[in-house]
């Protein structure tokens, strides 16, 4: 049978499932049906999160229950636990990125993940921008000419996920690489063969 991952966020509520495709979407309906029932009951409300039908575990305890990260105001646009999909990102104009193509042209990135990879390896390196933000990196795709992708925050959390783990950030403002993303530059990513 093949294998399936779920990934949800929901602002940090979290739920990730791997396994069979059966297993996976299992709890995905479930999940689902548990949140469309919170938001039939109305949802709680703030002050009492929604703790999805959880029963007490062994000993009678309650299981904990996480609050919901507060969220911080940055430039009128909300930010924190889930601010990266929300975001709205602009171009930098201050940026000098006259080099960028220079730097870029030297490998052959196959996919956004490893673009992001040079263009924070730029920032940081060719103008001391470290950590970058977002408008940074959309500002890096508008000098390349590069697809923008369709929802770049999105883009940015997979990067940071399980099947890249390149970069690291926690707000739109202080993206940098991570280990996983300096050895793949280093010694992964392929470079141009010289014509």
């Amino acid at each position: 049978m093949a294998s399936a991952k779920i990934h949800i966020n929901l602002s940090l509520g979290l739920i990730e499932a791997e396994g069979d495709e059966t297993f996976v979407s299992r709890v995905y309906d479930d999940f689902k049906d548990r949140i469309q029932a919170a938001e039939r009951a109305g949802g709680g409300g703030d002050d009492e999160p929604d703790r999805g039908g959880a029963t007490p575990q062994r000993g009678g305890r309650k299981p904990a229950v996480r609050k919901k990260a507060s969220a911080k105001k940055a430039n009128g646009k909300t930010e924190g636990a889930g601010g990266i999909t929300t975001y709205v990102p602009s171009r930098n104009t201050d940026l000098d990125l006259s080099k960028l193509a220079a730097f870029v042209g030297q490998y052959a990135p196959k996919n956004n993940p490893e673009k992001y990879v040079l263009y924070i390896t730029f920032l940081k390196d060719q103008l001391k921008i470290d950590p970058c933000s977002m408008n940074d990196l959309l500002s890096c795709f508008l000098e390349m000419k590069d697809e923008i992708p369709g929802n770049l925050g999105q883009n940015l959390i997979d990067t940071r996920g399980n099947r890249y783990g390149y970069i690291k950030f926690t707000t739109p403002h202080d993206i940098s690489l991570s280990t996983t993303g300096i050895n793949h530059l280093n010694h992964k990513m392929k470079k141009k063969v010289p014509e």
